[in-house]
Protein backbone atom coordinates (compact mmCIF):
# COMPACT_ATOMS: atom_id res chain seq x y z
CA UNK A 1 0.00 0.00 0.00
CA UNK A 2 1.12 3.75 -0.60
CA UNK A 3 0.13 4.50 2.87
CA UNK A 4 2.94 2.34 3.72
CA UNK A 5 6.88 3.96 4.19
CA UNK A 6 9.32 1.35 3.45
CA UNK A 7 12.08 3.61 3.54
CA UNK A 8 11.10 4.24 7.01
CA UNK A 9 10.78 0.72 8.01
CA UNK A 10 13.04 -0.35 10.78
CA UNK A 11 16.30 -3.11 10.44
CA UNK A 12 14.92 -6.11 12.90
CA UNK A 13 15.35 -9.66 13.40
CA UNK A 14 11.53 -9.63 13.06
CA UNK A 15 10.41 -9.84 9.88
CA UNK A 16 7.87 -6.73 10.19
CA UNK A 17 10.18 -4.90 13.15
CA UNK A 18 7.17 -2.96 14.66
CA UNK A 19 4.11 -4.45 14.25
CA UNK A 20 1.84 -3.00 17.04
CA UNK A 21 3.25 0.87 15.38
CA UNK A 22 3.61 0.35 12.16
CA UNK A 23 1.53 0.95 8.78
CA UNK A 24 1.72 -2.54 6.67
CA UNK A 25 -0.49 -3.91 4.07
CA UNK A 26 0.11 -5.67 0.57
CA UNK A 27 -2.70 -5.26 -2.00
CA UNK A 28 -3.34 -4.60 -5.41
CA UNK A 29 -3.42 -0.80 -6.44
CA UNK A 30 -2.76 0.96 -9.26
CA UNK A 31 -0.53 3.86 -8.63
CA UNK A 32 0.89 7.11 -10.49
CA UNK A 33 3.70 8.70 -8.90
CA UNK A 34 5.19 12.54 -10.25
CA UNK A 35 8.01 14.06 -8.59
CA UNK A 36 7.69 14.10 -4.73
CA UNK A 37 3.79 12.65 -4.83
CA UNK A 38 2.44 9.38 -5.36
CA UNK A 39 -1.55 8.65 -5.43
CA UNK A 40 -2.89 5.38 -5.67
CA UNK A 41 -6.27 3.95 -5.82
CA UNK A 42 -6.27 0.41 -3.75
CA UNK A 43 -8.27 -2.94 -2.75
CA UNK A 44 -11.05 -1.85 -0.60
CA UNK A 45 -12.11 -4.33 2.07
CA UNK A 46 -13.77 -3.59 5.09
CA UNK A 47 -12.24 -5.46 8.77
CA UNK A 48 -15.56 -5.79 10.90
CA UNK A 49 -15.60 -6.28 14.71
CA UNK A 50 -18.13 -7.94 16.20
CA UNK A 51 -18.43 -8.99 20.12
CA UNK A 52 -19.69 -12.49 20.53
CA UNK A 53 -21.05 -11.92 23.85
CA UNK A 54 -20.90 -14.54 26.47
CA UNK A 55 -22.82 -14.47 29.57
CA UNK A 56 -20.84 -15.23 33.02
CA UNK A 57 -21.85 -18.35 34.64
CA UNK A 58 -22.33 -19.48 38.09
CA UNK A 59 -19.43 -18.65 40.04
CA UNK A 60 -16.53 -19.94 38.09
CA UNK A 61 -12.70 -19.67 38.94
CA UNK A 62 -12.33 -17.61 35.83
CA UNK A 63 -14.39 -14.79 33.57
CA UNK A 64 -16.20 -15.78 30.34
CA UNK A 65 -14.86 -13.83 27.56
CA UNK A 66 -17.11 -11.66 25.03
CA UNK A 67 -14.62 -12.92 22.26
CA UNK A 68 -14.13 -10.47 19.61
CA UNK A 69 -13.83 -11.41 15.84
CA UNK A 70 -12.97 -9.67 12.99
CA UNK A 71 -14.02 -10.49 9.25
CA UNK A 72 -13.23 -8.95 5.95
CA UNK A 73 -16.26 -7.63 4.01
CA UNK A 74 -15.59 -7.90 0.25
CA UNK A 75 -18.82 -5.84 -0.63
CA UNK A 76 -16.89 -2.41 -1.27
CA UNK A 77 -17.70 -0.73 -4.43
CA UNK A 78 -15.75 2.07 -3.66
CA UNK A 79 -11.03 1.97 -3.62
CA UNK A 80 -9.32 3.07 -1.25
CA UNK A 81 -7.89 6.29 -1.96
CA UNK A 82 -4.51 6.90 -0.86
CA UNK A 83 -1.67 10.23 -1.77
CA UNK A 84 1.85 10.49 -0.34
CA UNK A 85 4.25 13.52 -0.48
CA UNK A 86 7.97 12.83 0.28
CA UNK A 87 10.57 14.91 1.14
CA UNK A 88 14.49 13.67 0.07
CA UNK A 89 17.88 15.44 0.97
CA UNK A 90 21.38 14.27 2.39
CA UNK A 91 19.48 14.24 5.81
CA UNK A 92 17.20 11.29 4.47
CA UNK A 93 13.93 11.65 3.86
CA UNK A 94 10.70 13.10 5.43
CA UNK A 95 7.18 12.02 4.06
CA UNK A 96 3.36 12.32 4.78
CA UNK A 97 0.61 10.16 3.54
CA UNK A 98 -2.98 10.68 3.66
CA UNK A 99 -5.82 8.15 2.94
CA UNK A 100 -9.71 8.38 2.75
CA UNK A 101 -11.84 5.18 2.00
CA UNK A 102 -15.65 3.95 2.55
CA UNK A 103 -16.66 1.54 5.30
CA UNK A 104 -19.34 -0.60 4.31
CA UNK A 105 -21.12 -4.17 5.63
CA UNK A 106 -24.94 -5.57 5.63
CA UNK A 107 -24.53 -7.36 8.91
CA UNK A 108 -26.43 -5.33 10.41
CA UNK A 109 -30.03 -6.05 12.24
CA UNK A 110 -31.88 -5.27 9.08
CA UNK A 111 -29.58 -6.97 6.68
CA UNK A 112 -29.05 -3.38 4.75
CA UNK A 113 -26.08 -2.25 3.64
CA UNK A 114 -24.38 0.37 5.59
CA UNK A 115 -21.80 2.83 5.16
CA UNK A 116 -19.59 4.97 6.51
CA UNK A 117 -15.95 7.21 6.36
CA UNK A 118 -12.53 6.47 7.22
CA UNK A 119 -9.61 8.21 6.54
CA UNK A 120 -5.49 8.07 8.43
CA UNK A 121 -2.95 10.43 8.23
CA UNK A 122 0.85 9.04 8.74
CA UNK A 123 3.67 10.88 9.09
CA UNK A 124 7.29 8.74 8.93
CA UNK A 125 10.81 9.26 7.64
CA UNK A 126 14.57 8.68 8.16
CA UNK A 127 17.07 10.61 9.70
CA UNK A 128 20.86 9.66 8.87
CA UNK A 129 23.86 10.93 11.53
CA UNK A 130 27.11 12.28 11.31
CA UNK A 131 28.05 9.01 12.65
CA UNK A 132 26.61 7.01 10.28
CA UNK A 133 23.43 6.12 12.60
CA UNK A 134 19.86 7.20 12.05
CA UNK A 135 16.59 7.56 13.18
CA UNK A 136 13.62 5.86 11.81
CA UNK A 137 10.15 6.27 12.84
CA UNK A 138 6.46 6.74 11.87
CA UNK A 139 3.43 8.34 13.78
CA UNK A 140 -0.07 7.11 12.41
CA UNK A 141 -3.60 8.55 13.17
CA UNK A 142 -6.92 7.65 12.04
CA UNK A 143 -10.52 6.36 11.84
CA UNK A 144 -11.74 2.96 10.25
CA UNK A 145 -8.16 2.45 9.38
CA UNK A 146 -7.40 -0.76 11.59
CA UNK A 147 -6.67 -2.93 8.61
CA UNK A 148 -3.89 -0.76 7.77
CA UNK A 149 -1.81 -1.12 11.10
CA UNK A 150 -0.50 -3.20 13.04
CA UNK A 151 -1.51 -6.16 11.26
CA UNK A 152 -5.05 -6.04 11.98
CA UNK A 153 -4.60 -5.68 15.61
CA UNK A 154 -8.23 -4.03 15.46
CA UNK A 155 -11.02 -4.02 13.12
CA UNK A 156 -12.22 -1.30 10.76
CA UNK A 157 -15.62 -0.62 12.57
CA UNK A 158 -18.53 -2.50 14.43
CA UNK A 159 -21.72 -2.74 14.29
CA UNK A 160 -23.88 -0.29 16.74
CA UNK A 161 -26.86 -1.21 18.82
CA UNK A 162 -28.56 1.10 16.48
CA UNK A 163 -27.88 -0.84 13.31
CA UNK A 164 -25.09 1.71 12.27
CA UNK A 165 -21.50 1.02 11.15
CA UNK A 166 -19.53 3.40 14.01
CA UNK A 167 -15.40 3.22 12.93
CA UNK A 168 -13.22 2.86 15.72
CA UNK A 169 -10.41 5.02 16.15
CA UNK A 170 -6.53 3.81 16.68
CA UNK A 171 -2.78 5.52 16.72
CA UNK A 172 0.12 4.26 16.32
CA UNK A 173 3.89 4.72 16.32
CA UNK A 174 7.35 4.24 16.76
CA UNK A 175 10.90 5.09 16.70
CA UNK A 176 13.95 3.58 16.33
CA UNK A 177 17.61 4.01 16.48
CA UNK A 178 20.15 2.60 14.74
CA UNK A 179 23.89 2.67 15.64
CA UNK A 180 27.13 1.47 13.84
CA UNK A 181 29.77 -0.22 15.80
CA UNK A 182 31.84 -1.10 12.83
CA UNK A 183 31.74 -1.53 9.27
CA UNK A 184 29.98 -5.69 10.16
CA UNK A 185 28.57 -4.84 13.75
CA UNK A 186 25.63 -2.72 13.78
CA UNK A 187 22.34 -3.09 16.40
CA UNK A 188 18.80 -1.33 16.66
CA UNK A 189 17.06 0.20 20.00
CA UNK A 190 13.08 0.91 19.59
CA UNK A 191 9.64 1.55 21.00
CA UNK A 192 6.50 0.95 19.65
CA UNK A 193 2.94 1.80 20.65
CA UNK A 194 -0.45 1.30 19.72
CA UNK A 195 -3.55 2.45 21.12
CA UNK A 196 -7.15 1.55 20.20
CA UNK A 197 -10.23 3.76 20.79
CA UNK A 198 -13.29 1.14 21.01
CA UNK A 199 -16.49 2.28 20.74
CA UNK A 200 -19.38 1.46 23.94
CA UNK A 201 -20.35 -1.93 22.07
CA UNK A 202 -16.69 -3.57 22.29
CA UNK A 203 -16.67 -2.00 25.93
CA UNK A 204 -16.85 -4.62 29.41
CA UNK A 205 -20.59 -4.75 30.33
CA UNK A 206 -21.74 -8.24 31.84
CA UNK A 207 -18.79 -10.29 30.24
CA UNK A 208 -15.71 -9.36 30.29
CA UNK A 209 -14.43 -7.87 26.42
CA UNK A 210 -10.90 -9.23 25.18
CA UNK A 211 -11.06 -6.36 22.50
CA UNK A 212 -7.76 -4.89 22.41
CA UNK A 213 -6.77 -1.70 23.94
CA UNK A 214 -2.86 -0.68 24.28
CA UNK A 215 0.06 -2.37 23.22
CA UNK A 216 3.41 -1.75 23.48
CA UNK A 217 6.54 -2.94 22.67
CA UNK A 218 10.74 -2.60 23.23
CA UNK A 219 13.03 -4.30 21.35
CA UNK A 220 17.22 -4.09 21.21
CA UNK A 221 19.21 -6.43 18.20
CA UNK A 222 22.58 -6.80 17.49
CA UNK A 223 23.38 -7.92 13.47
CA UNK A 224 26.64 -9.30 12.48
CA UNK A 225 27.48 -9.09 8.75
CA UNK A 226 29.66 -12.47 8.28
CA UNK A 227 30.62 -11.59 4.60
CA UNK A 228 29.10 -9.28 2.07
CA UNK A 229 26.14 -11.71 1.53
CA UNK A 230 25.60 -13.29 4.92
CA UNK A 231 24.56 -12.27 7.70
CA UNK A 232 23.77 -13.25 11.34
CA UNK A 233 21.75 -11.80 14.02
CA UNK A 234 19.75 -11.72 17.62
CA UNK A 235 17.16 -9.82 19.09
CA UNK A 236 15.15 -9.25 22.17
CA UNK A 237 11.58 -7.85 22.62
CA UNK A 238 9.49 -7.27 25.64
CA UNK A 239 5.66 -6.09 25.24
CA UNK A 240 2.18 -6.26 26.69
CA UNK A 241 -1.11 -6.16 25.35
CA UNK A 242 -4.24 -4.84 27.40
CA UNK A 243 -7.51 -5.22 26.98
CA UNK A 244 -11.02 -3.42 27.43
CA UNK A 245 -11.81 -4.90 30.74
CA UNK A 246 -8.33 -3.97 32.01
CA UNK A 247 -6.30 -7.69 31.80
CA UNK A 248 -2.84 -7.79 30.47
CA UNK A 249 -0.13 -10.23 29.27
CA UNK A 250 3.45 -9.48 28.46
CA UNK A 251 5.59 -11.35 26.44
CA UNK A 252 9.22 -11.61 26.03
CA UNK A 253 11.04 -13.37 23.14
CA UNK A 254 14.55 -14.33 21.56
CA UNK A 255 14.78 -14.48 18.45
CA UNK A 256 17.63 -15.30 15.81
CA UNK A 257 18.30 -14.86 12.11
CA UNK A 258 20.89 -16.05 9.18
CA UNK A 259 20.26 -14.22 6.14
CA UNK A 260 21.78 -14.70 2.39
CA UNK A 261 21.19 -12.08 0.06
CA UNK A 262 21.72 -14.21 -3.83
Amino acid sequence: TTFQDLGALPETVDFVGASDGTVFGRQPQVRYSTGNWQFSVENAETALASRNTVAPVAPATSPSLGAVSVADQGSNAMPDLVARYTHKGDFGHISVAALARQLKTSQNAAGQDETTEGYGISLSGKYNLSSGDDIRYMATYGSGIGRYVALGTSGDAVVDANGNLEAIDVAAGYVTYRHLWSDKLRSSIQASVLSIDNPDILAPTAAASDANKTIYSGLTNIIYSVTPKLEIGAEYMHANREVEDGRDGNLDRLQFMAKYSF
